[in-house]
């Protein structure tokens, strides 16, 4: 559905007279001369302190190949980040990566993704993981707890690399909130209480953002966290 919306959207967007494309026609300003909403802009840079809308994946879709734009993003969502060089670990091939020191929230170990998943990071605390822990938690967020990032290996039961072999994904295990208490995805999820309620929020929600989202939904494997990765293919289970 999602996907027939954008193709409609394009097709109005086409159907605009041609004198209209002489406005300003680079990053889209001449559709922003139209009025057209930022969200409904498939050419305006994305904002990671903005408001998911339908060309949000799509957006997210340029920063794979083009780290400058990725960076600027980054810059521009006021992120403290440290570039990291490329290599190769244990037969996998790291690139584009960044050290993410500082962006809404702390988190339990390092995270040394791709920029491109650093910025949906980004995206991800300001528009799932906040509005979710205000409207089912009676605390703030104080950390988020991951259980790794790069781990050079297949899929389980495939010889395609897991996006984890290219530090392309996270694997989210908890919150810690500021009253001291912990929501876990292992002990929490489908529970039927406010954390539970909170956790499911933060699946539903990743699916806007992240091209892969796997948990306890999904198998066994995943009882105890949330998947999310920037991979090729679209899951939300």
């Amino acid at each position: 559905m999602k996907s027939f919306i954008r193709i409609l959207i394009f097709a109005l967007i086409l159907a605009i007279p041609v004198g209209a494309l002489t406005l300003k026609p680079e990053h889209g300003t001449w559709l922003e001369q139209l009025g057209l909403p930022d969200q409904y802009n498939p050419w305006s840079r994305i904002n990671l302190r903005g408001e998911i809308g339908m060309f949000t994946e799509y957006k997210l879709s340029h920063l794979y190949s083009d780290m400058q734009l990725c960076t600027g993003a980054l810059n521009a969502a006021e992120v403290e980040y440290r570039l990291l060089p490329d290599e190769t670990a244990n037969g996998c091939a790291l690139e584009d990566r960044v050290v993410l020191d500082q962006s809404k929230y702390p988190y339990s170990a390092p995270v040394r993704p791709t920029c491109r998943m650093a910025a949906a990071l980004v995206m991800w605390e300001e528009n799932v993981v906040e509005p979710a822990a205000r409207e089912h938690l009676g605390s703030g967020i104080s950390r988020i707890d991951h259980m790794g990032i790069f781990n050079c290996r297949n899929i389980a039961g495939s010889s395609r690399r897991s996006q984890h072999a290219h530090a392309n994904a996270i694997d989210i295990g908890g919150f810690r909130l500021e009253n001291g208490e912990r929501v876990s995805v292992l002990n929490d999820w489908g529970k039927g209480t406010d954390k539970s309620r909170f956790l499911r929020a933060i699946r539903n929600g990743s699916c806007d953002i992240f091209r892969g989202v796997l948990g306890p939904d999904y198998n066994a494997a995943h009882a105890n966290h949330f998947h999310l990765d920037m991979g090729r293919f679209n899951m939300c289970r």
